[in-house]
């Protein structure tokens, strides 16, 4: 029989018999408060059916936001969550560094190579990374870039 518009079946009771016999339940059945309470969260923007693990680290959550922002070409906002970023962990290299190759692609050269400075600092694996970028591609001629990354 089939369900009405009134009595619909979702997600555990959609499984074949079979499913619903071993209690065969997915994270995707939780709700968003079960899934709190077990330290996952829904995934949001085209993964809305995965459940990802909670970030607990505050600066790298905004890290990754601004590399969202980045890849919707969204970059006001990007440049404000990287900020957001090293305000909360400054020791954050991998947020200075994305917001160094933002401040390249926007064709801000002096902000650019401050905070690729600032990135070297905490972490001189950088360099290699900077001299490979696409985006710092556009510095490789210029002296101070040259003396930044050797």
């Amino acid at each position: 029989m089939f369900a009405g518009p009134n009595n619909r079946r979702t997600g555990f009771e959609r499984r074949s018999g079979g499913d619903r016999r071993k209690g065969a339940r997915r994270e995707s059945d939780f709700s968003a408060p079960d899934l709190q309470g077990r330290g996952l969260r829904k995934a949001s923007r085209g993964t809305l059916n995965r459940v990802v693990p909670v970030k607990k680290d505050l600066a790298e959550v905004w890290n990754h936001k601004g590399r969202d922002f980045v890849e919707r070409k969204e970059y006001e906002e990007a440049k404000k969550a990287f900020h957001k970023a090293v305000e909360i962990k400054p020791q954050l290299a991998e947020a200075w560094y994305n917001l160094a190759d933002l401040y390249v692609f926007l064709g801000e050269k002096e902000e650019a190579l401050s905070t690729l400075r600032r990135a070297l600092q905490i972490d001189p694996s950088y360099k290699e990374k900077a001299r490979l970028s696409n985006n710092f591609k556009r510095l490789k001629h210029d002296e101070d870039f040259q003396n930044l990354v050797g």
